[in-house]
């Protein structure tokens, strides 16, 4: 799916002609960083916010030797971003509902964590009736909830994360 709806490619194109000063179609990587600033408040979201990305971007461009968009490579490098902002987004909101329905958020009232623990993944699913201990139609088992857990804990540390859930979302091809 597409990312880009036709107001955002407008942005695009709106903060890219802005900053090709020259006209000479195309923008350099310092450039791009005032572009993405742009793109991104006139979409509503706070640059500061997103500083990271933005450096990994140029740094990603820097190591293929790319110093220069086009309009073209800069809408594709934009259609990269927003996917990946989308899926993280998308994971993020899977991930919250699967921790809300723990046991943990249910006695403390508290925000969800960044942290999953099998026990909120388990009433989550049970709540859900997608699981049981021994599993059964469409129900997954205590067996595969605790190898899907140990396959999600991308970093081995034994705790799901944010960041393992949306890799190992990713993997699966789910976002």
């Amino acid at each position: 799916r597409d990312p880009l709806s036709e107001d955002i490619r407008q942005a695009i194109k709106e903060a890219y002609d802005l900053f090709d000063e020259d006209r000479s179609g195309s923008i350099d990587l310092k450039e791009l960083v005032h572009t993405l600033d742009v793109v991104t408040g006139a979409i509503g979201w706070d640059p500061n916010e997103i500083r990271k990305e933005k450096d990994e971007i140029v740094r990603r461009l820097d190591a293929k030797g790319i110093q220069e968009l086009s309009i073209q490579g800069f809408e594709k490098e934009m259609t990269v971003w927003f996917q990946e902002r989308l899926a993280r987004s998308e994971a993020g909101d899977a991930f919250d509902a699967l921790n809300n329905g723990g046991l943990d958020a249910k006695l403390t009232h508290a925000k969800t964590s960044d942290t999953l623990t099998i026990d909120s993944l388990r009433n989550s699913l049970q709540t859900l009736g997608l699981y049981s201990a021994a599993g059964g139609e469409g129900r997954i088992s205590e067996e595969d909830l605790v190898l899907m857990y140990k396959t999600a804990d991308v970093n081995g540390d034994g705790l799901v994360e944010r960041d393992d859930f949306h890799t190992y979302m990713r993997g699966a091809s789910l976002f």
